[in-house]
């Protein structure tokens, strides 16, 4: 049975909670039974508090997944194993994908959070390719070894995830709404540059002012 729909009367918002959390612990939660929110389901406050509920997740979710990427890359000695963990990873992401386009985000939040994870999957490709590229002296056969990891990397691409996103409509503007002020962990890639793993959200789903 999917998410929230044991539990009617226990109110809508502490029934996301309760879901976000159970994701958070297990990314194999079905949350398709979550009640499906509006711009007008919550008050600004407790859609702020929501908000925090959901980057926490996301935090938790990208924490986890940080630590099987450390693990994968100590353990690739060659270009097969590289495209072959660099797919089983990317395959790990697509939970976060399946929280992104739930249908019962309100549009504006949906497109926030696909937007997030659009822009964390680029810049955990671009500070792979860039740490891959450093990896090795520039000597000529280092360089054309060198060239193959890139090569691979960039044709198991984490962002090639997005191609199975669903496309949703524009949604309102959000006009100088205020994005949650939480540090975000990093992730580091074997020494070399280190990526953030969240973004910013919109904390009114309503395109009110903060």
């Amino acid at each position: 049975m999917a998410f929230g729909q044991s539990a009617p009367t226990s109110g809508a918002y502490a029934t996301w909670v309760s879901g976000l959390r159970q994701w958070a612990r297990d990314s194999s939660t079905d949350l398709s039974g979550l009640p499906p929110l509006t711009a007008e389901s919550f008050d600004q406050a407790t859609y702020d508090r929501l908000l925090v509920h959901v980057q926490e997740a996301v935090r938790t979710f990208m924490e986890r997944w940080s630590g099987q990427f450390a693990q994968a890359s100590a353990r690739i000695g060659t270009v097969h194993e590289l495209g072959a963990e660099l797919i089983r990873l990317r395959h790990m992401l697509e939970p976060r994908l399946v929280l992104a386009q739930l249908p019962a985000w309100p549009e504006e939040i949906r497109a926030a959070l696909l937007k997030a994870l659009r822009a964390d999957l680029v810049d955990i490709q671009s500070d792979l390719e860039r740490a891959l590229a450093q990896s090795r002296a520039r000597g000529r056969s280092d360089r054309a070894d060198t060239d193959e990891l890139v090569a691979v990397a960039r044709k198991n691409s984490f962002v090639a995830l997005l191609s199975t996103a669903i496309e949703v409509g524009t949604p309102t503007p959000l006009p100088q709404a205020a994005a949650m002020a939480k540090a975000a962990p990093m992730l580091p890639l074997r020494g070399q540059r280190r990526i953030l793993i969240d973004r910013p959200m919109p904390t009114d789903p309503r395109g009110r002012n903060a």
